[in-house]
C-alpha cells in the first residue's frame, strides 16, 4: 500500500471513528494535538457527509433537499474548524500529499468510491435515511426522550453503546437525563433497543480541563445472559460478512 494510503487510513481512522470528544483523553497528547486531531476529524467528516449526500441526490434519494440543508446546516458551526483541518494534514504529512490539496481530496475520493459509495448505492434509502438522522440529530437511528449532550458526544455514545451491549443492530434509543451538572459529573440512561432485547445503560460525563469531554457507557453486569451476549456476538460476525460481501459485490459492480 503506498504510503500516502496508510497515512490517509490513519487519519480516516482518527477523525472517523476514535471519539472526538476522547480523544483528549490521551496521556501523550496536548491541548494543540487535541484541537489539531478534532480539525482533521471535522474536515474528513464533512468531506466524506458531502460525497454521502451528493450519491443521495444522484441516485434519487426522495429527501435529497432536507439532506443537503442538513448537511449545510451541520457545516456551519464548524466551518473554521473544517478549513483548518485540511490545513493540518496537509502540513503535518507534506511528504504524503506535497502540499497539495487537491491531491489530498483525490485520495479521499479514492477512499470513498472504494468503501463507501457502493453500500449507498445498494441501500440508498436505509443508508441516506441513517445520514439525514446522523447530521440532524448525531444519531444514524431512531431517538426519544431527552440529553443533554451535544451531538458529537451522542455519536461516541452510540459507537461505545453499540460495544457495552454487543450489539451491531441497535434499531432505536430512549433517553433521559439523570442528572446534569456541566460543572462537575453529569449521569443519563441509555436504552439501547435491538438484537431482541432493549438494554439499559448508564452514561456518566464530565468536562476535560483540556477540551472536549470524557464519558463512560456501563450497563449492569447481568444485563446480559452469557448465553445472550454469545448469541449477539455470533450475530455482529454474520453483519459483518455480509456487509464485507455487500462491498465486494458493489465494488465489482462497479468496475469498467
Amino acid at each position: 500500500m503506498p504510503t500516502s494510503s496508510r497515512v490517509l487510513l490513519l487519519v480516516l481512522a482518527i477523525a472517523c471513528f476514535a471519539p472526538h470528544d476522547t480523544l483528549a483523553q490521551a496521556p501523550a497528547m496536548s491541548p494543540e494535538k487535541y484541537a489539531q486531531a478534532a480539525q482533521m476529524r471535522d474536515f474528513v467528516a464533512s468531506f466524506m457527509h458531502g460525497q454521502v449526500v451528493a450519491t443521495c441526490a444522484q441516485q434519487g434519494y426522495g429527501r435529497s433537499e432536507q439532506l443537503t440543508a442538513s448537511y449545510a446546516a451541520w457545516q456551519e458551526p464548524v466551518a473554521d474548524s473544517i478549513a483548518e483541518g485540511e490545513t493540518v494534514m496537509l502540513e503535518t504529512y507534506p511528504e504524503d500529499f506535497d502540499g497539495s490539496k487537491e491531491k489530498l481530496r483525490e485520495e479521499m475520493l479514492k477512499r470513498y468510491r472504494k468503501d463507501t459509495e457502493p453500500v449507498v448505492v445498494s441501500r440508498v434509502g436505509e443508508v441516506c435515511d441513517a445520514r439525514l438522522m446522523l447530521l440532524e440529530t448525531g444519531l444514524p437511528i431512531p431517538s426519544s426522550g431527552t440529553t443533554a449532550t451535544a451531538p458529537t458526544l451522542r455519536a461516541d455514545i452510540f459507537s461505545q453503546g453499540m460495544m457495552a451491549t454487543t450489539c451491531w443492530a441497535i434499531e432505536s434509543i430512549e433517553m433521559s437525563v439523570v442528572k446534569a451538572d456541566p460543572a462537575a459529573t453529569s449521569e443519563e440512561q441509555w436504552i439501547f433497543s435491538g438484537c431482541g432485547k432493549p438494554v439499559a445503560t448508564t452514561v456518566t460525563y464530565s468536562a476535560n480541563p483540556t477540551g472536549g469531554t470524557n464519558f463512560v457507557v456501563g450497563m449492569k453486569s447481568d444485563a446480559l445472559t452469557p448465553a445472550e451476549r454469545r448469541q449477539r456476538l455470533e450475530a455482529a460476525k454474520r453483519q459483518l460478512e455480509e456487509a464485507k460481501k455487500a462491498q465486494a459485490t458493489g465494488n465489482a459492480a462497479n468496475q469498467p
